[in-house]
C-alpha cells in the first residue's frame, strides 16, 4: 500500500478483522461450547498485560530471536558456500547435485526424530532444525543467481584479464545479489517458523514455542493467543526489515 493511497481505501482494509473481532468477541460471551477456545479480547488483554509485566513475553522472545539469528547465520553461510561451489564447479554439481535436490524433499518435520536421536532434547538440535530451514532455499537461490550471470559480462571480464575469484567477486557476486536477497527473504520466513516449531519439538529453555506448550498445559488460551500474534508482528517485522536492507544495498542494481 502506497502512501498516496486515499484513507478511504485504506481503511476498508480494516473491515474483515474489525468483523472476526466482533465475531471472537460474541462467540467468547455467548458460546459455551467453544468458551474455552475464544478467550474474551478483555482477558487476552489483561494476560498481555501480566505477561510483560513479569518479563515472561521479552524473555521468550529474546530467546527465540537470539535462537533464530544463530540458525539464520549458520544456515545462510552455508547456503551460499554451497550454492556458490555447486554452480561454479560442474564436478561438484554433477557429485552432490542429486544428492542435494534428494535431500531437500524430505519434509523438515521427518527430520525430528533423527535429530531428537544425535543431539537430544538441546539447543544444537533447534539451531539444527533452523539451519536445515534456511540451507535449501539460500543455496537453490544462490545457484541460480550465479548460473544467470550474462555471458557478454564474462567475455568484458576476460578482456580485462581478471582471474576466477576476480570475476567471481566483481561480475558474478553482484549479478547473483538480486537472487540470493531472494533466498535470504525465504530463509528468514522459514528461520522464523521453524524456531517456533523447533521450540515446541525440543522444549527445555526459553522461547516463544515454549511458552505456548507451557500455557497450553496451564489452560492459558489467552497466553497461547499472545504468543501466536506475537509471532506474526515479528515475522512481518522482520521481512519488511529485510526488504528495506534489500531494497538498500541494491539501489544500483534497479
Amino acid at each position: 500500500m502506497s502512501a498516496s493511497t486515499p484513507w478511504p481505501d485504506r481503511l476498508r482494509g480494516l473491515v474483515i478483522p474489525a468483523v472476526l473481532l466482533t465475531l471472537w468477541q460474541w462467540a467468547a460471551h455467548h458460546s459455551t461450547v467453544y468458551a474455552y477456545a475464544f478467550v474474551p479480547l478483555e482477558q487476552i488483554w489483561q494476560g498481555l498485560l501480566q505477561s510483560v509485566t513479569d518479563g515472561g513475553l521479552f524473555i521468550n522472545l529474546g530467546a527465540s530471536l537470539a535462537r533464530t539469528s544463530a540458525g539464520l547465520l549458520i544456515g545462510s553461510v552455508a547456503g551460499l558456500a554451497l550454492g556458490g561451489i555447486l554452480a561454479l564447479s560442474p564436478l561438484a554439481d554433477k557429485l552432490a547435485g542429486t544428492l542435494f535436490h534428494a535431500l531437500r524433499q524430505v519434509p523438515l518435520l521427518a527430520w525430528a526424530p533423527l535429530i531428537g536421536l544425535w543431539f537430544g532434547n538441546s539447543e544444537p538440535a533447534r539451531l539444527l532444525v533452523i539451519s536445515l530451514a534456511e540451507l535449501y532455499p539460500v543455496t537453490l537461490n544462490t545457484f541460480e543467481g550465479l548460473h544467470q550471470t550474462e555471458q557478454r559480462h564474462l567475455e568484458l571480464a576476460g578482456l580485462y584479464q581478471l582471474n576466477l575469484w576476480q570475476q567471481f567477486w566483481r561480475v558474478r557476486l553482484p549479478g547473483a545479489l538480486p537472487q540470493v536477497f531472494t533466498g535470504l527473504m525465504h530463509a528468514l520466513t522459514f528461520a522464523w517458523i521453524s524456531a517456533v516449531g523447533a521450540e515446541m519439538l525440543f522444549s527445555a529453555g526459553p522461547g516463544i514455542g515454549s511458552m505456548m506448550l507451557t500455557a497450553e498445559t496451564n489452560q492459558r488460551m489467552e497466553i497461547v493467543l499472545i504468543c501466536v500474534i506475537t509471532i506474526s508482528i515479528m515475522g512481518a517485522l522482520m521481512n519488511l526489515g529485510l526488504a528495506a536492507l534489500a531494497r538498500r544495498s541494491l539501489r544500483w542494481h534497479q
